[in-house]
């Protein structure tokens, strides 16, 4: 523990409640021994009270004895002087001298009577006893004062001596008792004061037990203190540091002298203002502020985020703040991690749900493109065309070529399109297509491949990394009007947990990585944002499509591929695209045969298309070709014509999405009433999407939309000439 203050009338504060907590820790053990000394005092004052009184009675007693063994004397001493007047009187003759003689005789009486009253009020019994026979002689004593001489005498001898060895008796009584009062006091006092002794050792004993589990405790805080992930201060009024941890200058990143100074050193200028109005805040109206955040920066100019918590301390009469605070800059960053997150699933969603419309709008546009290019393929199958119409219908064929390069873009953004996935080295492909893009780039753009030493296998549609390699390229020489450099590398990457927590739909493992990076203008975050999107682009109107970036974001992901941009305006941009590796040898490409169309026999086909045009073309197109051919709209009209039939048909030509029973259904309907049917599935959309979502079954032919007369005859005819006969 620490305490840190820069102002005197807070050192002096300080020192008070540390010496009013040393003096509570010690109030225990004053007490303790106020109280034996208390009860030592006591002992001796009532021991003494008790000698005092004991030793008054016993004197009370003496001097009650005494008095009674002199008046006793003093009868004893009245009756001879009676006796001896009384034989002084007998030797005068009547006259004065008699008289007086007399006279003291009865003054000596009354005297004795007097006396004798007195000795009536002891209780003794020996007094009890002598006192009838010492009337009888004071009576008797005034007709014949000789004559009771022996009674006087006797009784008062005998009561002199009783009363002289009970006065004796009763002085070694006294001392006696009084020594035995003085050795218990002094018995009493060692006693108490041994047992002081002892309750005070026992005292001593607690309280050092008290203190060590005092020390222990003070330990245990302070050791929690220092251990806790937040750091615990407490400010005084004026906002200085009573107490802080001593990792606070760790913690914060300043010194103890400049946290002492200005303890809000530590938070950002933008935010003091803050600080100091919730400080304010809490201080005034006592009320506890949580989850307070601030921009913090140390000493070395670090930055970080750090979470405040302010709560009132009532300390005697002085009210301070206890400040909690908490390096909340994990939190933060995983915050904006989550945002970025969210933007792009928001993105993908979006990504999505125009992928969706795309494919929408390709699979219609794919229906007037099959009835574009097979009529134009009709008319140019027709033997009496001439030059100018054979030309017309070149153009046609043309335009709607290209109007199918649109369309596949569109499946490639939605990943809807026909690829063919084969084991390839990137390397390959990039050095083969290095010639083509030199010449694409111009002179004022420098090309440099760089190839990984062993490139790993990844699968992938080589066509259509060629045309993502090609997109790349082209958008990258649009970025350097001026020229620059572009390169396109490839190599092994290990993607980790670091990596997939920031990218959600990517998982950890090894990868094959093309970068492609140019110097060009670069892009701006806004523009990053939308770079994907398809029909979004940064050119005036009428130049450019924007569905480059948009058809390449399909076609990697299409093939389980990622793709990332970084772009920075004036620097130039760089793509990434990470395919998964795998444990494979690289495919050869082998060009596929092209079919030949030849005689057919008059076979019976089964057509079943709902887009009118598509049906009239393809019915011409089988007709022309000498099949027979039954069309229908919908399945439930092709079911029911087929029941009609005398026998089965030769082939069954249907469209995968139908009004009502898809294709599929369809064919398994008719398979239960002609087991043997062959079947030609037709669909805009690839082989590998209708068989992942359930339209399609496994191993099923499927011609893809759009295709011509030529298409669409040899791909029957290929299925006819391997049906068993």
């Amino acid at each position: 523990m620490c305490s840190v203050s820069s102002q005197e009338d807070d050192d002096v504060k300080a020192g008070e409640r540390a010496s009013r907590g040393a003096i509570r820790l010690r109030k225990p053990f004053l007490a303790m021994v106020v109280v034996q000394l208390a009860a030592i005092g006591i002992c001796v004052v009532v021991g003494l009270e008790g000698i005092s009184r004991l030793d008054a009675t016993i004197n009370r007693l003496v001097v009650q004895d005494a008095q009674f063994l002199l008046q006793a004397t003093h009868i004893r001493r009245l009756f001879r002087t009676e006796l001896l007047l009384s034989s002084e009187r007998r030797a005068l003759d009547p006259g004065p001298q008699r008289d007086e003689i007399d006279r003291k005789i009865q003054q000596t009486r009354e005297e004795r009577s007097a006396l004798l009253g007195r000795l009536k009020a002891y209780q003794e019994p020996e007094a009890q006893a002598a006192l009838p026979s010492l009337e009888r002689a004071h009576v008797e004593s005034e007709m014949d004062p000789f004559g009771t001489y022996n009674l006087w005498e006797g009784t008062l001898a005998n009561l002199l001596e009783k009363t002289e060895g009970r006065f004796l008796n009763l002085l070694r009584e006294t001392e006696r008792h009084v020594t035995a009062a003085r050795r218990l006091l002094i018995v009493g006092s060692l006693s108490a004061l041994v047992t002081a002794l002892a309750l005070g050792a026992l005292v001593l004993r607690r309280v050092r037990q008290a203190g060590e589990r005092l020390v222990r405790h003070e330990e245990q805080f302070r050791r929690v203190v220092e251990s806790a992930s937040s750091l615990l201060v407490v400010l005084s009024p004026t906002r200085r540091p009573i107490f802080m941890s001593p990792q606070a200058p760790v913690f914060l990143g300043h010194s103890e002298a400049a946290l002492a100074d200005d303890f809000f050193v530590w938070v950002k200028p933008d935010d003091r203002a803050s600080v100091a109005q919730n400080f304010d805040e809490c201080l005034n109206a006592g009320n506890p502020i949580q989850g307070l955040r601030v921009h913090a920066v140390r000493a070395d100019g670090s930055e970080w985020y750090a979470g405040i918590s302010l709560a009132r301390v009532q300390w005697d009469t002085d009210g301070e703040i206890l400040m909690q605070i908490l390096d909340i800059s994990a939190q933060c960053k995983a915050e904006v991690e989550n945002r970025k997150l969210e933007a792009r699933l928001r993105q993908v969603q979006k990504m999505e749900s125009i992928g969706l419309l795309a494919s929408g709008v390709a699979h219609d546009f794919n229906n007037l493109l099959t009835a574009i290019k097979g009529y134009a393929s009709l008319l140019a199958n027709e033997a009496n065309l001439d030059a100018s119409m054979a030309e017309n219908v070149e153009g046609i064929q043309s335009a709607a070529d290209r109007a199918g390069v649109l369309t596949r873009k569109l499946l490639s953004f939605s990943r809807k399109q026909v690829i063919d996935l084969r084991p390839t080295r990137l390397n390959e492909v990039v050095r083969g297509m290095e010639r083509l893009l030199a010449r694409i780039l111009g002179e004022n753009v420098r090309l440099e491949v760089r190839s990984t030493p062993e490139p790993h296998v990844c699968l992938v549609d080589v066509s259509q990394v060629e045309q993502i390699i090609m997109n790349l390229a082209v958008n990258a020489r649009q970025a350097m009007p001026d020229g620059g450099l572009l390169i396109i590398e490839t190599s092994n990457v290990v993607l980790g947990d670091d990596y997939v927590r920031s990218h959600p739909d990517v998982k950890p493992g090894l990868y094959v990585q093309l970068m492609v990076s140019d110097t060009g203008t670069g892009m701006p975050p806004e523009v990053q944002q939308r770079a994907f999107e398809p029909f979004f682009t940064t050119k005036p109107a009428g130049r450019g499509t924007g569905l480059g970036l948009s058809v390449v974001y399909g076609a990697v992901r299409q093939q389980g591929g990622h793709i990332s941009l970084y772009s920075e305006v004036g620097v130039g941009t760089t793509f990434k695209i990470y395919w998964p590796a795998i444990d494979d040898k690289a495919a050869e490409v082998v060009p596929a045969p092209v079919p030949v169309i030849r005689p057919v026999l008059n076979e019976l086909l089964l057509l079943v298309e709902d887009d009118a045009l598509v049906r009239s073309f393809a019915r011409r197109a089988l007709k022309a070709q000498g099949y027979q051919v039954i069309d229908a709209d919908t399945a439930e009209t092709a079911l029911s014509l087929a029941r009609s039939l005398p026998s089965p048909p030769a082939l069954l030509i249907t469209d995968v999405i139908l009004p009502g029973r898809h294709g599929p259904d369809l064919a398994q309907a008719l398979r239960e009433i002609f087991p043997d049917l062959p079947v030609l599935f037709c669909s805009g959309y690839s082989e590998q999407l209708m068989c992942e979502t359930g339209h399609l079954p496994p191993g099923a032919s499927l011609l893809q939309k759009p295709y011509d007369m030529y298409a669409l005859v040899a791909r029957v005819r290929e299925i006819l000439s391997h049906k068993p006969a």
